[in-house]
Order: structure tokens, then sequence, then C-alpha cells
């Protein structure tokens, strides 16, 4: 077994079984207005999906997917203050999106950073830093 990712600092963690793909979910569905007068649920938040595969020599293979996605505002590209009754065109939130797949090889107790990224309407960096423990 391997473990990854969050505790109360911050971190992520997940016991996973050899082989087997796990997928860590949370987020929020928002209200969005469709031209028919209607609303269309988008999500919104953080997936996280992992599979730890064993390799000789003691070392897993982590195959990796992060997507993420937020609501920031279509008029100043900041955090959206937008509320569902407001369906103006110009009051709608933008969805932004991120994505990465990536794939690390590490030993029980190593860690290493899998991805960073820069936000370019923010300037946040999205950093994911991966450490292995096998449990015993």
């Amino acid at each position: 077994m391997a473990r990854w990712m969050r505790s109360a600092n911050g971190n992520f963690w997940r016991t996973l079984r050899t082989g087997r793909r796990d997928e860590l979910r949370f987020g929020v569905r928002i209200p969005v207005a469709s031209s028919g007068g209607g609303f269309q649920y988008q999500d919104v938040g953080t997936n996280i999906d992992c599979q730890a595969i064993a390799r000789d020599g003691g070392q897993y293979a982590l195959n990796i997917t992060i997507d993420r996605s937020s609501v920031m505002s279509a008029s100043n590209g900041k955090e959206a203050d937008w509320k569902p009754s407001d369906s103006r065109l110009e009051a709608q939130p933008l969805l932004r999106h991120f994505r990465d797949e990536f794939v690390l090889v590490l030993r029980d107790g190593q860690t290493a950073e899998g991805v960073s990224a820069v936000d370019p309407a923010t300037g946040h960096v999205l950093k994911v830093d991966v450490t292995l423990t096998v449990a015993k």
C-alpha cells in the first residue's frame, strides 16, 4: 500500500492499494444561467486521481491526475462576487480549469514535486508535492 496527500496543515493523504486507481473529489456545483432562462450546474473544485504500481527495487510508480476548476469574475478577472439570481451575461462567472497528468517514481519516504503552475489570471501558484509512505 502507499499513502498520499491532506491533513490539518493543508496536505492531502490517501491510503491506496497497489494497482487500484483511487479518486479524491471535493468542491461544489454552481448554477449557471442557460439561454432558456433556467440553470445548468457546473462542478467546481479539485479532483485528484492516483494509482500506485509496485516496481522492482522497492520503487512505486504513482500515476496522478490533478483536475482543478474555480470561478472568476468576467468583469475583473478576480474571484467572482456573483449570485445565481443575476442572469445578465456580463455578470455570469468565468470558469477556470487546470488539468495535468504525470507519473512520479518514488521509494518509501521520498517526496517529490509533481506539478507546479501559475494561474495567469491571479498569479496564484498551484503546487503538488507527493510523499510516499509504504504501509507495512
